[in-house]
């Protein structure tokens, strides 16, 4: 006590680390869910090929199904606000939850 009172620097105070950790918290849990959708991305072309189109016969729904992962793609591109900022964790939420659903 005598030093905190003689100390003319103030001492960390650790209810302050959940408001200091809350920002990167946040990015890495958008960078989560973007490496996740990379991955399914990579995933959904590498089963939609040519050879699934050679095997199935159905070209035409395999590409349906190529443009609707775009579609999805696009929309998660589309989004305007700083997904980063956790503000806007609503929005990337909505658009996440339609691309993953």
């Amino acid at each position: 006590m005598e030093i905190e009172a003689e100390s003319t620097i103030n001492r960390w105070e650790f209810s302050k680390i959940k408001d200091i950790l809350a920002k990167p918290k946040h990015i890495i849990l958008i960078c989560k869910d973007i490496k996740d959708v990379c991955v399914a991305i990579k995933d959904f072309y590498a089963i939609l090929n040519k050879d699934l189109k050679a095997v199935t016969g159905s070209s035409d729904e395999i590409d349906s199904t190529i443009d609707r992962v775009r579609d999805q793609v696009s929309k998660l591109q589309a989004i305007q606000s700083d997904v980063f900022n956790s503000e806007n964790k609503a929005e990337w939420d909505t658009s996440f939850n339609t691309f993953t659903n």
